[in-house]
Parts: structure tokens; C-alpha cells; sequence
């Protein structure tokens, strides 16, 4: 799941659903929260 994350936000997200506005800072926010 943590890989899948990384990649979405890392990579251009395929699914419309991951390119809405609040995917990039909820993803930003997932990862911080995984990583502490």
C-alpha cells in the first residue's frame, strides 16, 4: 500500500479520481503520516 501511495503521488495518478485537487495534498498527508 505505502509503495502504491508513493508511486501514485510520486508518478502522474492515471485514475481521475487520484487527479482531483485534493488528491495531491491528502496524498502528501498520508505519506507524512506513514513515514512518522
Amino acid at each position: 500500500a505505502r509503495l502504491a501511495a508513493a508511486k501514485g503521488a510520486g508518478e502522474r495518478p492515471k485514475p481521475l479520481y487520484l487527479r482531483g485537487a485534493d488528491a495531491k495534498p491528502q496524498a502528501g498527508f498520508i505519506l507524512s503520516r506513514q513515514e512518522n
